[in-house]
């Protein structure tokens, strides 16, 4: 059987992962459905945010469940532009009743894996306050940025904690895992 490049790209991407395994182990806890309901993971360029996004995708998958994986640097800052995104890898119309059907739709895991945040910077209101809370209790988000979480982005309008936040750069193994753990 012919394959693409970037099939075998993504076949590949899961073996080059060197001294991973902990981070790995903590951003799997979004498919299991117990976890928190967002993981935002944050650091340097290069550090590998995008690789450990797309093996969590590819994983998601495996289980039969779904992976809708999008890039900010491809999608316009707007409301619209987000739901047009979304629209495009479901297949469904661009608004947020039909994204939210669709989602609803998918086999789970439902994995939202969302890199580039620090690009959709101008949307962080809107993710937070009405994106989130509408996807259906099945889906779980990883949202990749060179920025920190801005304070109070960790919490929904209610004021009940919904996300983990994790900044890698410096830390243990042992501190990564134990801050990214779902909070009791």
């Amino acid at each position: 059987m012919n394959r693409t490049i970037g099939e075998q790209l993504v076949r590949n991407l899961g073996t080059a992962i060197f001294g991973r395994a902990e981070e790995r182990r903590a951003l799997r806890s979004l498919l299991s459905g117990d976890a928190p309901l967002v993981i935002y993971l944050h650091g340097l360029s290069g550090i590998g945010k995008s690789t450990l996004s797309a093996v969590l995708c590819r994983e998601a998958r495996e289980l039969g469940g779904s992976a809708i994986c999008l890039d900010g640097r491809l999608i316009e800052p707007t409301q619209h532009g987000f739901l047009s995104e979304m629209a495009n890898a479901l297949r469904c119309a661009p608004s947020l009743t039909a994204v939210t059907d669709s989602l609803a739709g998918l086999p789970q895991p439902v994995l939202i894996a969302l890199d580039g945040y620090e690009l959709l910077t101008l949307l962080d209101a809107w993710l937070r306050q009405v994106l989130i809370p509408a996807l259906p209790e099945k889906a779980r988000m990883l949202v990749c940025s060179r920025l920190r979480l801005r304070r109070g982005g960790s919490r929904r309008p209610n004021g009940a904690g919904c996300c983990a936040s994790c900044d890698w750069r410096g830390w243990t193994r042992e501190r990564r895992t134990r801050y990214c753990a779902p909070s009791a």
